[in-house]
């Protein structure tokens, strides 16, 4: 049988040193991408620059420039989502948000009833119309979105619907 020979000292010395050398290594490229990476939008940017051709990228990107403020490039990436995702429920909602916080109720409608068509059960797409529909003096429309969206138990729906209730019983009772 042979015996098995101790390995030298320096042998676990330069295990730790090339060890100690990959940690350095890893850590200085950690940091360097962190200062890249800074806030939602530098992460996202960097990330569809680099190729990454998918919704979760541009997406991301949209909700941090709406974050922002940055409406018409939010605007930009909730289309590009769309374009590589047509079926991006999030995508047609916050486009339409993004649409209606730059005064632009038609095209908000027109994204919030896309959203409706793929998932014909989201209170808070009902919410979204009632209230864009309360901002154009379209009451009738705005009363069936905030009621619908209260049936499927979104309880601002319910308070929004209770109000503009009250609302038009008043004007009708003024008009008497």
């Amino acid at each position: 049988m042979k015996e098995q020979q101790a390995s030298p000292p320096h042998a676990a010395a330069r295990s730790w040193l090339i060890l100690l050398a990959a940690v350095t290594l890893f850590a200085a490229a950690t940091h360097a991408r962190n200062g890249e990476w800074r806030d939602g939008i530098t992460l996202w940017e960097q990330v569809t620059r680099e190729g990454y051709r998918k919704a979760r990228g541009f997406f991301n990107l949209g909700v941090n420039y709406h974050r922002q403020g940055r409406l018409i490039e939010a605007i930009a990436n909730y289309t590009t989502t769309l374009t590589i995702e047509p079926g991006h429920i999030n995508a047609y909602t916050n486009r339409g948000n993004a649409y209606d916080d730059l005064g632009r109720p038609s095209e908000a409608i027109a994204d919030y009833q896309r959203a409706l068509r793929l998932s014909p059960a989201d209170d808070y797409l009902y919410y979204n119309l009632g209230i864009t529909y309360g901002r154009l003096g379209r009451e009738h429309d705005a009363l069936l979105h905030f009621k619908r969206s209260c049936e499927l138990g979104n309880e601002q729906a319910c308070l929004a619907w209770r109000q503009q209730v009250k609302g038009q019983e008043t004007k009708h009772q003024d008009k008497r």
